[in-house]
């Protein structure tokens, strides 16, 4: 026979359970995506909506060019940390210190390029994704919502500064954007260089030339041979015009800026394991 305690253990558990670990499933529609959403996470259903809503108007509102997105996405919510991740028409959201990376994941699939290959330019992709989720969404990885121009200072005080060769170029992209899972960490610090970099270079050419301009790099191949036709400059030249660009004292990382980024001393105790060809 069941005592009442335990009925009410039973039903405290289901209620835990259910409130964790549900799965609900609905679609709506914005613009001329339809959203299916498989929600794993606490968060609601008008929640939901409304984050993926404004990222939507947010994303295609910045932009200037035509894009094709596809006619449906699916959107998985989890209230997990892991790596969050998207393609032209699925988008995998984890959380990041209690955010999820909505407005970044999302660009991805809706400014899906023609072709998924190494030559597409990550630098661009993940440089765009960042710059908006800075501007429009929360504050997550990898710089959460301090300026991506003071952080890129520390990175070029330390001596860690990937040339502009080897980020826009194509022999190292798959080395510094997407290391394996199982990498050290002088890799995932690499990797965080490699996204905090494109997010610095990527909001100086968007303030300094424009969102039109920038377009006409982004989601191209031979990204260092369409810069230099569409800025009349290479990479050189842009380099040292986007380091003195960030070279003043409103970009200077604060203590409060530097308790904003988790893991940020963690990262740096690593720069010193990094292999040399990336950074020289």
């Amino acid at each position: 026979m069941i005592t009442a305690s335990v009925l009410i253990v039973l039903i405290a558990g289901l209620m835990i359970y259910w409130f964790y670990f549900k799965e609900d499933r609905f679609t709506f529609q914005v613009g001329q995506v339809e959203f299916a959403v498989e929600n794993h996470s606490t968060a609601g259903r008008s929640s939901i909506q409304d984050e993926v809503t404004h990222a939507y108007e947010a994303i295609m509102g910045a932009v200037k060019g035509d894009y094709d997105p596809a006619s449906q996405i699916s959107l998985e919510f989890y209230n997990q940390k892991d790596i969050s991740f998207a393609t032209r028409d699925e988008v995998v959201l984890f959380k990041d210190q209690g955010h999820f990376l909505t407005v970044h994941e999302l660009s991805h699939a809706l400014l899906w390029g023609k072709e998924e290959q190494d030559d597409r330019g990550y630098w661009a992709l993940e440089g765009l994704a960042i710059h908006l989720q800075t501007e429009y969404g929360d504050p997550v990885y990898p710089n959460y919502d301090v300026s991506p121009h003071a952080i890129m200072n520390v990175v070029k005080e330390e001596g860690m500064m990937i040339p502009l060769t080897k980020l826009c170029g194509t022999s190292m992209s798959r080395m510094l954007f997407q290391p394996s899972l199982e990498s050290d960490g002088a890799s995932r610090s690499l990797q965080w260089i490699s996204y905090i970099e494109s997010a610095s270079f990527v909001s100086y050419l968007i303030d300094e030339y424009g969102m039109e301009e920038f377009e006409k790099v982004f989601n191209e191949k031979d990204s260092l041979q369409q810069m230099k036709e569409v800025y009349g400059k290479d990479a050189a030249e842009l380099q040292e015009d986007w380091l003195a660009y960030i070279d003043q004292e409103s970009y200077k990382l604060s203590e409060r800026e530097q308790k904003k980024v988790p893991g940020l001393e963690k990262r740096r105790s690593y720069f010193g394991e990094i292999d040399e060809r990336y950074i020289h």
